[in-house]
């Protein structure tokens, strides 16, 4: 009831929305499982920092909402501090808060910034790992897209030679390599695997020869590049683990 009563107050008296959209579902199965050194997947990454916004956002918000004048002076740099800074000030500003029920709950609040920096540094709003998140990650990502444009390079040149052989001029995918979608009549003119058809039969999807050997290196990238962003998941995601007793407070 105190809470209720507090939060009425913060939201109209001091103009402070609590503002809790946003909040992962499920949060505490996000964290369980990173506990016990499960890898979470980028979106459930996500998820974590955006609830930490959310709480660090809430803790400021009762934070700022004091009206002994020491807010002002002293909660200029509050909203990304270190958990232990915030800890520190917040029991001086207890005595004489207008909302002191949600004043001490959040000051015992751990938001994590340093993790919710790393997280969202590394990883974007899709639940995908940034090309930043590893030099390794990097590098790998650089040499698959020279070597699809090298393939797409070679395969506008077939195109170009053989246009009439073609039942669409593009370049098109299958079982994920490069081929081109060649009419079935003109098959023995376009050297190299048929990888796929259309239901008519009239289409063939074929992997030219030009391009087998740069389409294998492309896969064998795509498995490296896979296995790179695991193993970073997996880290970030022991990091959670470890904040895992606090994490669990929110």
């Amino acid at each position: 009831l105190a809470e209720t009563r507090e939060v009425i107050e913060l939201e109209t008296v001091h103009l402070s929305p609590v503002a809790l959209k946003g909040v992962a579902e499920d949060l505490d199965l996000i964290i369980k499982r990173a506990s016990k050194s499960g890898m979470l997947e980028g979106i459930q990454l996500v998820a974590l920092a955006n609830t930490l916004v959310i709480a660090r956002k809430l803790r400021q918000s009762v934070f700022d909402c004091n009206e002994d004048g020491l807010a002002e002076q002293q909660t200029t740099q509050c909203s990304m501090q270190t958990d232990e800074s915030f800890a520190a000030q917040s029991q001086s500003l207890l005595t004489g808060s207008p909302v002191p029920t949600l004043f001490e709950l959040v000051s015992r609040m751990q938001c994590k910034p340093e993790l919710e920096r790393e997280i969202f540094r590394s990883v974007d709003d899709f639940g995908d790992v940034r090309d930043t998140a590893s030099a390794a990650l990097a590098a790998v990502r650089r040499e698959q897209r020279d070597v699809a444009a090298g393939i797409k390079r070679t395969l506008e040149e077939i195109m170009f030679k053989k246009t009439d052989c073609l039942q669409d001029k593009i370049v098109t995918v299958r079982s994920d390599r490069f081929v081109l979608s060649v009419k079935a009549g003109s098959k023995g003119r376009i050297r190299g695997r048929v990888l796929d058809s259309s239901a008519s039969g009239s289409t063939l999807f074929i992997e030219p020869r030009e391009v087998e050997s740069a389409n294998s290196k492309l896969h064998a990238l795509a498995k490296k590049e896979k296995k790179i962003v695991e193993e970073f998941l997996t880290d970030l995601s022991a990091r959670v683990g470890e904040n895992a007793d606090t994490l669990f407070e929110l």
